[in-house]
Protein backbone atom coordinates (compact mmCIF):
# COMPACT_ATOMS: atom_id res chain seq x y z
CA UNK A 1 0.00 0.00 0.00
CA UNK A 2 1.36 3.49 -0.42
CA UNK A 3 3.07 5.22 2.10
CA UNK A 4 0.05 8.25 2.03
CA UNK A 5 -2.62 7.27 4.52
CA UNK A 6 -6.09 8.61 2.73
CA UNK A 7 -8.20 7.48 5.36
CA UNK A 8 -6.82 10.31 7.28
CA UNK A 9 -9.18 13.78 6.84
CA UNK A 10 -6.93 16.90 8.05
CA UNK A 11 -10.22 18.52 9.17
CA UNK A 12 -11.65 15.48 11.12
CA UNK A 13 -10.05 13.95 14.56
CA UNK A 14 -7.73 10.53 14.11
CA UNK A 15 -11.04 7.86 13.75
CA UNK A 16 -12.26 6.38 16.38
CA UNK A 17 -12.85 3.42 14.55
CA UNK A 18 -11.79 1.83 11.44
CA UNK A 19 -13.88 -1.46 9.72
CA UNK A 20 -11.87 -2.97 6.48
CA UNK A 21 -12.58 -5.63 4.18
CA UNK A 22 -10.03 -7.40 2.79
CA UNK A 23 -8.63 -9.94 0.71
CA UNK A 24 -5.60 -11.55 1.49
CA UNK A 25 -3.91 -13.95 -1.53
CA UNK A 26 -0.16 -15.32 -1.73
CA UNK A 27 2.06 -14.47 -4.61
CA UNK A 28 4.48 -16.54 -6.49
CA UNK A 29 7.43 -15.76 -3.66
CA UNK A 30 4.60 -16.94 -0.91
CA UNK A 31 4.52 -13.22 -0.04
CA UNK A 32 1.30 -12.07 1.43
CA UNK A 33 -0.53 -9.58 -0.63
CA UNK A 34 -3.79 -7.96 1.56
CA UNK A 35 -5.74 -5.53 -0.78
CA UNK A 36 -8.93 -3.37 0.87
CA UNK A 37 -12.17 -3.98 -0.88
CA UNK A 38 -13.67 -1.57 1.50
CA UNK A 39 -13.02 0.90 4.38
CA UNK A 40 -15.62 2.25 7.54
CA UNK A 41 -13.90 4.99 9.66
CA UNK A 42 -15.89 6.13 12.48
CA UNK A 43 -15.37 9.94 13.65
CA UNK A 44 -16.31 11.49 17.03
CA UNK A 45 -16.82 15.56 16.23
CA UNK A 46 -19.07 17.89 18.29
CA UNK A 47 -21.26 15.64 20.03
CA UNK A 48 -21.77 13.38 17.19
CA UNK A 49 -20.90 10.68 15.35
CA UNK A 50 -19.51 10.64 11.57
CA UNK A 51 -19.13 7.78 9.39
CA UNK A 52 -17.15 7.92 6.33
CA UNK A 53 -17.90 5.27 3.89
CA UNK A 54 -15.19 4.01 1.17
CA UNK A 55 -16.59 1.82 -1.53
CA UNK A 56 -13.82 0.64 -3.39
CA UNK A 57 -10.16 0.38 -3.54
CA UNK A 58 -7.78 -0.10 -6.66
CA UNK A 59 -5.27 -2.90 -6.33
CA UNK A 60 -2.05 -0.72 -4.97
CA UNK A 61 -4.66 -0.11 -2.27
CA UNK A 62 -5.73 3.28 -3.67
CA UNK A 63 -9.42 4.51 -3.16
CA UNK A 64 -11.00 4.45 -5.93
CA UNK A 65 -13.24 7.59 -5.02
CA UNK A 66 -10.11 9.96 -4.66
CA UNK A 67 -8.07 8.90 -7.79
CA UNK A 68 -8.68 8.17 -11.46
CA UNK A 69 -7.70 4.62 -13.12
CA UNK A 70 -4.53 3.99 -14.16
CA UNK A 71 -3.96 0.39 -15.75
CA UNK A 72 -4.51 -2.93 -15.78
CA UNK A 73 -1.01 -5.36 -15.03
CA UNK A 74 0.10 -7.60 -17.47
CA UNK A 75 1.64 -10.28 -14.79
CA UNK A 76 -1.55 -9.90 -12.16
CA UNK A 77 -4.68 -8.21 -14.24
CA UNK A 78 -4.80 -5.74 -10.89
CA UNK A 79 -5.86 -2.35 -11.53
CA UNK A 80 -3.90 0.22 -10.49
CA UNK A 81 -5.03 4.15 -9.98
CA UNK A 82 -2.83 6.24 -12.47
CA UNK A 83 0.01 7.56 -10.02
CA UNK A 84 0.96 4.08 -9.13
CA UNK A 85 0.67 2.36 -11.96
CA UNK A 86 2.83 2.97 -15.07
CA UNK A 87 4.43 0.78 -18.14
CA UNK A 88 7.81 -1.01 -18.58
CA UNK A 89 10.45 1.49 -19.82
CA UNK A 90 11.39 -0.68 -23.00
CA UNK A 91 8.39 -3.25 -24.06
CA UNK A 92 5.48 -0.82 -22.70
CA UNK A 93 3.93 -3.43 -20.77
CA UNK A 94 1.48 -2.07 -18.46
CA UNK A 95 2.60 -2.77 -14.38
CA UNK A 96 1.53 -2.67 -11.13
CA UNK A 97 3.57 -1.56 -8.47
CA UNK A 98 4.42 -5.07 -7.07
CA UNK A 99 5.47 -6.39 -10.58
CA UNK A 100 8.09 -3.28 -11.62
CA UNK A 101 11.28 -3.07 -10.91
CA UNK A 102 13.11 0.24 -10.85
CA UNK A 103 16.85 1.12 -12.00
CA UNK A 104 17.68 5.08 -12.46
CA UNK A 105 19.20 6.22 -15.58
CA UNK A 106 21.50 8.65 -16.11
CA UNK A 107 19.35 12.02 -14.74
CA UNK A 108 19.01 9.83 -11.56
CA UNK A 109 15.75 9.52 -11.93
CA UNK A 110 13.79 5.82 -11.76
CA UNK A 111 12.69 4.23 -14.78
CA UNK A 112 9.76 1.55 -14.40
CA UNK A 113 10.66 -2.32 -15.81
CA UNK A 114 9.29 -5.76 -16.34
CA UNK A 115 11.28 -8.22 -14.33
CA UNK A 116 12.62 -9.55 -18.00
CA UNK A 117 13.40 -6.20 -19.35
CA UNK A 118 15.02 -5.50 -15.71
CA UNK A 119 17.02 -8.94 -16.39
CA UNK A 120 18.17 -7.60 -19.60
CA UNK A 121 18.96 -4.12 -18.57
CA UNK A 122 21.14 -5.03 -15.31
CA UNK A 123 23.04 -7.75 -17.47
CA UNK A 124 23.59 -4.43 -20.25
CA UNK A 125 24.62 -2.47 -17.84
CA UNK A 126 27.44 -5.03 -16.00
CA UNK A 127 28.41 -5.42 -19.24
CA UNK A 128 28.89 -2.06 -20.11
CA UNK A 129 30.90 -1.58 -16.74
CA UNK A 130 33.10 -4.40 -17.56
CA UNK A 131 34.26 -3.61 -21.17
CA UNK A 132 34.61 0.16 -20.45
CA UNK A 133 37.70 -0.95 -17.60
CA UNK A 134 39.11 -3.18 -20.54
CA UNK A 135 41.69 -1.55 -22.97
CA UNK A 136 40.41 -2.89 -25.92
CA UNK A 137 40.17 0.43 -28.13
CA UNK A 138 42.72 2.11 -26.78
CA UNK A 139 45.72 3.48 -28.84
CA UNK A 140 48.92 3.16 -27.03
CA UNK A 141 52.02 5.15 -27.83
CA UNK A 142 55.16 3.51 -29.22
Amino acid sequence: MPEQDFFEDPRRPTPVRRDFVRTVKRDGQDNLIVTDITAKLVYLSDGSIDTTELGGFYGCGCPTTLKPVGNSCFECHAVSCAECGGRCSQCLKPLCLQHSFFLPDAAEQSLRFCRRCYQDEKRGRLIGKIFGLLPFGSKRST
